[in-house]
């Protein structure tokens, strides 16, 4: 996103468009916290009564005094795909994963719960899958993964293949093992995430209806709002539109046909949350099944 031309900061104004309807608000970039106001717009969606999560790679320090840090439901992730110099190498930055340690030790010294590393794994650092989930055991915060995607719209690709993917599935079918025998109903929500996401790591494709742009949505910089952040599917632009009319119009309707269609194989915490809720029954069957036979064979 900080290689395209001419970026946009995301403006306070067009938070006061979003329906107060919204449960939670993932916030992303680029880097969230070089914005001037990413405080104000925090505290803005804080207000409406929603769940912020802000995804950082640490490079910014955040001061232990931030208003941010005192606000409910306010969660921070950091980006971490591998232990010292591996993720270093990754990024290309040296002493990253140092800064990103630093930073979850600093904000839980000041009482800051909400923490939790979030992983992307390629060919590359496959390996690095374990030793990640060990971390955030050993730090107490949260853990969530996923593989390299490919978008047009959002991350500008679409070459993005993983070649050798049985490494990284061996290792999450242990994490797995590991939620699930942990017995508490949040790691099962995880596990059974992570288990499709073996899946699709060794034969990407969509089994399921895809629910964008009806339970959840894009929002860029701009104002513009798309089904989701893998297809360029625009509905309708905030600076411009009420939240009601873009959402209730022809063309947004015409784009959730085009989502319930959609055949583009993705597999991101959006769509599952969604899948999970709404088709609980059909989401064992499709998704446990594979696990099991799986499970045995290995």
């Amino acid at each position: 996103m900080w290689e395209c031309e001419n970026p946009v900061d995301l403006n306070e104004s067009i938070i006061d468009k979003l329906p107060l309807s919204l449960k939670e608000v993932n916030i992303t970039g680029g880097e969230p916290f070089l914005h001037k106001k990413i405080n104000l717009l925090v505290e803005k969606l804080s207000g409406r009564g929603c769940k912020v999560i802000i995804n950082t790679n640490g490079l910014v320090k955040i001061p232990t005094n931030s208003p941010l840090l005192k606000l409910k439901r306010v969660g921070i992730r950091f980006s971490l795909d591998g232990i010292r110099e591996a993720h270093d190498s990754l990024r290309g930055i040296p002493g990253n994963y140092k800064k990103v340690i630093d930073q979850i030790d600093n904000l839980q010294s000041a009482g800051f719960t909400d923490l939790g590393i979030v992983s992307t794994f390629s060919d590359a650092n496959c390996g690095e899958l374990e030793p990640l989930y060990r971390l955030s055991h050993m730090l107490h915060i949260g853990f969530t993964c996923a593989i390299a995607a490919n978008s047009e719209l959002f991350y500008k690709n679409r070459g993005n293949v993983f070649e050798n993917p049985d490494p990284f599935i061996r290792s999450l079918r242990k994490i797995i093992r590991s939620e699930l025998f942990s017995l508490k109903m949040n790691n099962l929500g995880k596990a059974l995430f992570m288990n499709e996401l073996a899946h699709f790591a060794a034969h990407p494709a969509k089994y399921l209806p895809c629910s964008a742009g009806k339970s959840f949505f894009y929002l860029a910089a701009s104002g513009e709002v798309f089904a989701c952040n893998m297809r360029s599917l625009p509905m309708g632009n905030l600076v411009e539109n009420s939240f009601k009319d873009l959402w209730s119009s022809s063309k947004s309707q015409s784009v959730r046909r085009s989502t319930a269609r959609c055949d583009s194989p993705c597999w991101t915490m959006c769509n599952a949350k969604q899948i999970m809720k709404d088709e609980p029954a059909t989401y064992l069957l499709n998704f446990c099944q594979p696990w099991k036979a799986s499970h045995e064979k290995n």
